[in-house]
């Protein structure tokens, strides 16, 4: 029994440590105006639209472009919810072979 508890507590200082340090936190939306406009050429007004309407998206298990209605709606889940499917090269730009917006 006292070795039952022993496990729990390192099991649970574990988890706890990786929650603190080591799980991975979406971007904050400064942090992912900068790094878009540092990686890609988006102009400044699309900046500027996607900071002031961020509130209006959240995740809800969506994850290809195809159920995205808008370019700003895939940069928001694309760096903000976990396992979406939406940059198959990988530069950080999703959705960006679809001709829907």
């Amino acid at each position: 029994m006292k070795d039952l508890i022993i496990l729990a507590i390192l099991i649970f200082a574990g988890w706890s440590y990786y929650q603190d340090h080591v799980a991975e936190q979406p971007l904050e939306l400064s942090q992912f105006i900068q790094s878009s406009i540092a990686k890609s050429d988006i102009e400044p007004e699309y900046v500027s639209s996607l900071s002031s309407s961020h509130t209006e998206f959240q995740c809800d298990g969506r994850k290809y472009c195809s159920q995205m209605t808008s370019k700003r709606e895939a940069l928001f889940f694309h760096h903000n919810c976990p396992g979406t499917l939406m940059d198959g090269d990988a530069d950080d730009q999703p959705c960006e072979n679809s001709n829907r917006f």
